[in-house]
């Protein structure tokens, strides 16, 4: 019960986890029946719930095998709200409320030995007025004058009992004896009277007469002989009256005595018998107390270790992240190497499993390569290094073979360029000679272009047979005017523009195709 009340609340450290408050009614609350009991026992909870912030009682009990039946146990944890300047939490407080109380009833209160008094008595006022409020019947009872305690251990109530018992002994002997006393000097007093009467008697009897002398003496000697005789009978009864009146005053006072020593054991056993129970009811408070305190602990260690797992998984994913971070940058250093030659990335046999230059990072990239390498991250780089190694290899050799190509072609090409100068040289004599050539042939074209022209004009019915029969005859030189037109001259200036242009480099191929 206590675990759940407290869950997700602070509790401060300190010893005191719980308070315990006894209620005892007034008789103006009935207990008698069960649903009595259990309405008292609602009051009761009622009353702490409201002084004490309305979330503090966590159990209750009210036990009916007890001689008497007007007391309330209630467990309390008292709940509120603590705010501070920053932040707003649950929280446990045995002393907060009673405070409160406290100062509200009785003013500022000094804190030192008398505050726990004050707040009794705060508490007391405060279940009075609030019985009241119920329409129930209570009066506060008064102050005491000093706060030492006011009750009696069995033994020392057993003493004063037996002090009490021998007083009042003493006070029924004396009653007694002052009664049979009394009736004693009332009996003297009788018989003082009858003596009286008796010597008044023997006086009239002198005055009467000689005769009557010795009748007188002889009656007043049997008068007084009788009133001794009553006289001692008297005494006789009073003294055994008076032993009668002690015996039975003082069976009286040994049977009082007795009846107030009876009376004081069985106060004294019900003081005794009350005292196991609130032995055993204050063992059972401690025990439940205890058992409170070993739940809270229990939660107490049980919150504890869920904390130090929390932060355990929080370091654990704070590293995971932190060394998915550094394996993200080697990563990606591992990366810019395989494109950056600085670098210099190279399988080692050190704890990396490679090697870098280190005068090529930069600072968040030297912290990566200088922080742990896990193994996953190591095996990437190393199998990186290795590939980047075997192209490195494979690139040397192709260089080194394209380098003896290009050496071979070189070599070719000089070769070659010899032989096409040779063959410019002599191609530019015979370019000189045709260039004379068609020279003459262009003047001898515009002669017979010019002839053609002119003849052409000349209608076919006014040429002359004779220039016809000719022009026949020539049917060669027509034609070799024709091949000589604008269009074939074009073409022969464009086959000698080509032999004017210089010689383009030409691309050798190897055997397997590839230039």
């Amino acid at each position: 019960m206590y675990a759940s009340h407290v869950d997700g609340a602070f509790i401060p450290a300190g010893k005191g986890k719980a308070l315990h408050l006894l209620v005892k009614f007034p008789e103006s609350v009935p207990v008698e029946t069960t649903a009595d009991a259990e309405a008292a026992l609602k009051l009761a909870v009622d009353f702490a719930q409201r002084l004490f912030g309305g979330d503090a009682v966590f159990a209750a009990r009210m036990d009916r095998d007890e001689k008497s039946l007007t007391n309330a146990d209630l467990f309390l944890a008292p709940r509120y709200i603590k705010k501070t300047k920053h932040t707003e939490k649950m929280a446990i407080s045995l002393s907060r409320h009673l405070k409160l109380m406290a100062k509200e009833q009785l003013g500022p209160i000094k804190e030192d030995k008398d505050i726990l008094r004050q707040q009794g008595r705060a508490l007391q006022d405060a279940f009075a007025q609030f019985l009241r409020e119920r329409g129930f019947q209570a009066i506060r009872g008064q102050a005491k004058a000093a706060p030492e305690p006011d009750w009696s251990s069995p033994e020392a109530y057993a003493a004063a009992t037996d002090r009490k018992i021998a007083a009042a002994d003493r006070e029924i002997a004396a009653q007694d004896r002052a009664e049979i006393e009394g009736r004693l000097a009332d009996q003297e007093h009788g018989l003082a009277d009858k003596a009286a009467g008796l010597v008044k008697g023997l006086e009239n009897a002198r005055q009467i007469g000689g005769d009557m002398i010795a009748d007188s003496i002889a009656e007043a000697a049997r008068i007084g002989d009788a009133a001794r005789e009553e006289a001692d009978m008297i005494r006789k009864q009073a003294e055994a009256e008076k032993e009668q009146l002690v015996d039975a005053a003082r069976k009286q006072s040994e049977q009082l005595a007795q009846a107030m020593r009876d009376q004081a054991q069985a106060d004294a056993d019900a003081m005794a018998l009350k005292a196991d129970r609130a032995r055993e009811e204050a063992k059972a408070a401690s025990l439940a107390v205890r058992l409170a305190n070993d739940e809270i602990e229990e939660a107490q260690r049980k919150r504890d270790k869920a904390i130090a797992e929390e932060r355990a998984a929080q370091a654990a994913t704070a590293a995971a992240r932190s060394d998915a971070e550094i394996a993200s940058r080697q990563l990606a250093l591992v990366d810019r190497a395989l494109d950056d030659n600085t670098l210099e990335l190279r399988p080692d046999d050190g704890e990396r499993g490679i090697w870098m230059n280190e005068a090529a990072m930069n600072r968040g990239e030297r912290e990566a390569y200088r922080a742990r390498w896990a193994s996953w991250v190591r095996a990437a780089a190393r199998s990186a290094a290795m590939a980047l190694a075997k192209t490195r290899e494979m690139v040397a050799a192709a260089k080194t073979k394209a380098e003896r190509m290009v050496a071979a072609m070189k070599a070719k090409l000089a070769e070659d360029s010899t032989k096409l100068a040779a063959e410019r040289t002599a191609l530019s004599a015979k370019q000189v000679q045709m260039a004379l050539d068609q020279k003459a042939m262009k003047k001898q074209q515009a002669l017979v272009t010019s002839y053609l022209q002119v003849w052409e004009a000349i209608p076919p019915d006014r040429r002359s047979p004779e220039v016809n029969a000719a022009v026949k005859r020539t049917s060669g030189l027509k034609q070799q005017a024709m091949s000589l037109s604008p269009e074939t001259a074009a073409q022969s200036k464009g086959r000698s523009s080509d032999l004017d242009a210089p010689m383009q480099p030409t691309r050798y191929r190897d055997h397997d195709g590839r230039p």
